[in-house]
This record gives structure tokens, sequence and C-alpha cells, in this order.
């Protein structure tokens, strides 16, 4: 057991753990344009890990994978720090149970226990006789069960962004397999349509790019289905609005092309700035995410 000032520097140690655990729940869950710089360091860890791999089964575990790990971190982060903190005054302000030797269960495993007894609201084989211990047992117990309310809401607001994203992508997909079918009739005889078309598909860019500072760690979740992917309707969506900004076409048609491009350039540029670091033209950004996720360059 510590003593002295090593004893002090335990404590601190463990209520840094703690408080930087819940500050990193408070900016991922409950702050909307802010997200928890821990957690995205251990989501980005996982995907440098994953990434180098270019295995398409290996990308589709890097966002669960790194939402499971997160969760564990803010857990751990309460049941340890806790801990550190009990394990100074285990032997002095706890009283053991009967049957329990306090002499030799007074090491560091014995206050973890304790500590995720607390969480838990399990009764262990130690039991505080200052009123200090008591309240902070009982105040890890409500933390705990607010960490575990936040990670479940977390986890209902993530899966509606990944449905939209698929949403949106599949429809890209659709208009563009009409379009390959059509050819260019589209653009020529129905122009006011393809530029409605252009608009609803501009909000929806910018919607995601919304989505994507809200939930940075849904970027991780990769789609096998090139249907549902972001990276091949972006590749379409960037030839779609060249098209409709050449100079023959109609004004507001070309107006809308121009929009739906700036809606991507913003959104390439977060990805760029926030995910890929590759500081590439917006071309450059969709191949290097159609070669990450689909190990292939645009057409």
């Amino acid at each position: 057991m510590p003593h002295g000032a090593f004893s002090v520097l335990i404590q601190l140690a463990g209520l840094a753990l703690v408080l930087s655990g819940l500050w990193d729940v408070f900016n991922t869950v409950f702050h909307p344009t802010r997200s928890g710089t821990i957690s995205d360091g251990i989501a980005s860890m996982v995907w440098k890990v994953l990434r180098p791999r270019r295995s398409a089964s290996m990308l589709v575990l890097a966002g669960p994978l790194a939402t499971v790990l997160v969760i564990v971190y803010w857990v751990a982060s309460l049941v340890l720090g806790c801990a550190f903190i009990f394990w100074v005054h285990l032997r002095s302000d706890f009283a053991a149970a009967p049957g329990v030797d306090p002499n030799t269960h007074a090491h560091f495993v014995d206050a973890l226990a304790y500590s995720f007894s607390s969480a838990i609201t399990e009764s262990s084989g130690f039991t505080p006789v200052r009123a200090r211990f008591a309240l902070l047992a009982n105040l890890e117990a409500l933390a705990a069960f607010g960490v575990l309310t936040a990670s479940i809401s977390w986890l209902l607001a993530i899966y509606p962004v990944l449905k939209h994203r698929r949403n949106v992508a599949h429809r890209v997909a659709i208009v563009r397999r009409a379009a390959e079918h059509l050819g260019e009739d589209a653009f020529d005889e129905d122009p006011s349509a393809v530029a409605e078309l252009l608009r609803d598909f501009t909000v929806d860019l910018i919607t995601l790019r919304t989505e994507l500072g809200q939930f940075p760690i849904t970027f991780y979740f990769h789609d096998e289905d090139p249907r549902s992917s972001l990276a091949t309707a972006l590749e379409f969506l960037e030839a779609l609005a060249a098209r409709a900004r050449e100079p023959g076409c109609p004004q507001r048609l070309r107006f809308e092309g121009e929009s739906l491009a700036t809606a991507m350039h913003d959104l390439l540029r977060y990805v760029d700035m926030r995910f890929l670091k590759s500081k590439q033209s917006d071309a450059g950004i969709i191949e290097e995410l159609l070669a990450t996720f689909h190990h292939e360059a645009p057409a």
C-alpha cells in the first residue's frame, strides 16, 4: 500500500483519470459541436491499425470495435480512477467484513474489486468507516449509471446517422444507374427536374457534414456494399456537379451544380482535415476514400 507523497500522487492520478473520462463522455455525448479528445484518439488508433491492411473484412470492424473500446475506456477510467483513491485508504478507513483479513486484502486488486462493486452497487468485503468514502462510493455508482445511460444514448444516436448515410448513398447509386441508362438526355430534355435532384443532393451533403461533425466516429463505419458507400456516391456526385456547371446548361442548373460542388467541397475538406490529413484536392480525397474502402481509384 502506498504511503507519503506517493499516496498523494496515486490519489491525484485517480482523480485525473475519473475527471478525464467524465469530461470525454460529456464532450462526446452531450456537446453538439465537440467530441471527446480521448475517444477520438481511440477511434483513430483503431483506424490506423486496420487501414494499412486493406482488407474489407478488417475495415468493417473498425467502427464497431472503436465504439466498444470507447465505452470500455469510459467505464475503465471511472472504476480504475476510484480504485486508486480507495487503495490508499483501504486499510485505515475501511472495515473488513467478517472472515476477511485486512492485512492480506489491502492490495490494489482489492481496491479495484471494491470500486467495481461500488459501480454496480454490489456489496463487497469492505465497508467505508468515514463518511467521505461512503459518499465517494455512492457518487461512483451514480456516475457509473450516468455513463451507462450516456453510452446507450450515444449508440441510439449513432445508428440513425449511419442509416441516413446509407440511404443517401443508395439513392445516389439508383440515380447513377438511371443516368447510365438514359445517357445525357435528362440534362437536355428536363433540366428543371435535374436541378431539383441536385438541390436534394446538396441538402443531403449538408446534413451528412453536420452529422459527421456531431458523430465523427461514424466515419470509421465501412459499408462493403458499393451501393451504400459514401465514397462511391461522392465519385458520381462530383461528375454530376461538373456536368451541370458546363457553360451550355441553363442558369438554374448551373446554380444548383455549383451549390452541390460547394457542399461536396465542404464535406471533403472536413473529412480530410479530421480524418485523412492528406491535404489533397477534392478529386484526390475521393480517390483516397475509394482506394481505402474499395481498393480502387475512381473511373
